[in-house]
This record gives C-alpha cells, sequence and structure tokens, in this order.
C-alpha cells in the first residue's frame, strides 16, 4: 500500500492517476475539508487527517510500505507561520512517524514556492 499525501492538488491527482493506472494500491491523507470525490472514484482509501496532526499522520501510514509525500502549503501570500506549520512540521511529522513504523520507501516531492512569500 503507498500513502500519498497532497493528494488533492495538482500532482497528486496526476500522480495517484497514474499509479492507479499501474495497478498500485493507494490511500490518500486527505483534509476533511479537501474534495476526495475524485480519489474516491478512482478507487482509492482516503484517510482523513492532517500533516500537522501526528495521531492522523500515524493513523494513515500504518500498514504502508511506500509513503510520497506531495503535502504543501504553496503561495505567492500568507502568513509565513501556516507554511512552516505544514511544509516543515508537517513533513517532520511525516518523515518521523515514516522512521517509527518501518516504512520502507519515503519519497518528498516539493517546490520552491512552499517557501512562502519573502
Amino acid at each position: 500500500m503507498i500513502l500519498i499525501t497532497g493528494a488533492t492538488g495538482f500532482l497528486g491527482r496526476n500522480l495517484c492517476e497514474h499509479l492507479i493506472g499501474r495497478g498500485c494500491r493507494l490511500r490518500a491523507l486527505a483534509r476533511p475539508t479537501g474534495d476526495t470525490a475524485f480519489l474516491k472514484a478512482l478507487g482509492m482509501e482516503i484517510a482523513g487527517g492532517d500533516v500537522r496532526d501526528v495521531d492522523s499522520v500515524r493513523a494513515a501510514i500504518a500498514g504502508c510500505d511506500t509513503v510520497i509525500h506531495a503535502a504543501a502549503r504553496f503561495r505567492l501570500w500568507g502568513p509565513p507561520e501556516l507554511f512552516e506549520d505544514i511544509n516543515l512540521w508537517g513533513t517532520r511529522n511525516m518523515l518521523a512517524t515514516a522512521y517509527v513504523l518501518e516504512v520502507k520507501r519515503f519519497i518528498h516531492i516539493s517546490t520552491i514556492i512552499v517557501v512562502g512569500p519573502q
């Protein structure tokens, strides 16, 4: 099982469609406010939660051998604290939990815009 964060975003949606087409079993960690209809239509399992919440991260990763972490806050505006909470501490939560749960492969996908408005 592969866990994907950021699956409701542009990159994540396309990645999920590609991996499902290759026969992979996928689970998405998605915020309760995220539009997961597309992912459900692909047959994906949805784990509700947020990268900032260690308990939901742990529940989402449990049973997965691979994590693809593509979730991020990216905008040209907004409070720097929100970028730090999601992009730094959220990624730390994902990495630390994947390590504790002995995930075999962790892939992090990012972009320069996640540094926020500087």
